[in-house]
């Protein structure tokens, strides 16, 4: 077996929802929380060679440790094993941020807040990145637990766009793995002003109509008075 496997990354995706290890290849992978060990029940195959292991969130134990044992051979025949011990807490990828809203104050402070699974709150800590139209560059800011982010003022002729990402924080885990970027959320002068000229549109129109139907109903009312003389 060419380019012998070796476990170099574990990633836990989501909130425990999909894990996967990944290498260059191997015969068998087993993996154990505690004895006896288990072989790998979901392979993932390349070149038709196992290169890693898909395991369920039942599997997962976080904050347990978590050996991975690999046994394969080289093309002269020596086996070759390979035993690697992950701490998963510190291999979380999170989702992105969800439900994310933008709220004005009544003194010009702009709110950015956004909403997570309530089970890991307390692990949690945030990047928000947020540029108007007329930025080149992100300004990037870290919280550390609250899900709110304030802009103390704003300029009403600016298009702002924001955008959240989170990661666990240095009190649950020590890890790098920040979640990917959040969708975009906007404010400012060209979105509340298509927005404005989208409804004012749809009130002209509504008015038109209604005027048009109260003039029909005039003649028909006129036409049937005249008919009856």
């Amino acid at each position: 077996m060419r380019n012998l496997w070796s476990v170099h990354g574990f990633t836990v995706k989501g909130n425990q929802t999909t894990h996967c290890i990944t290498g260059e290849s191997a015969d068998q992978v087993e993996w154990y929380s505690s004895q006896p060990a288990k072989e790998c029940g979901n392979y993932i195959q390349q070149n038709g060679y196992n290169v890693g292991c898909n395991f369920s969130k039942s599997e997962i134990i976080q904050f347990r440790e978590f050996s991975v044992y690999r046994n394969g051979s080289s093309d002269s025949g020596n086996e070759l094993p390979l035993t690697r011990n992950f701490q998963l807490q510190d291999q979380v990828k999170l989702n992105p941020p969800e439900n994310l809203t933008l709220n004005m104050t009544d003194r010009n402070e702009l709110i950015f807040s956004w909403g997570v699974a309530e089970k890991s709150l307390k692990c949690r800590m945030y990047e928000v990145r947020y540029r108007s139209d007329k930025d080149k560059n992100w300004q990037v800011h870290t919280i550390n637990s609250q899900r709110k982010y304030y802009l103390a003022s704003t300029d009403p002729k600016k298009l702002y766009t924001f955008e959240v990402r989170s990661k666990i924080n240095e009190y649950c885990a020590t890890t790098v793995l920040w979640s990917e970027w959040s969708s975009s959320v906007q404010w400012g002068e060209n979105y509340t002003g298509i927005a404005q000229r989208n409804f004012h549109a749809l009130l002209l129109f509504s008015i038109v109509t209604l005027l048009g139907l109260l003039i029909i109903v005039v003649f028909q009312l006129t036409g049937k008075r005249e008919t009856t003389k």
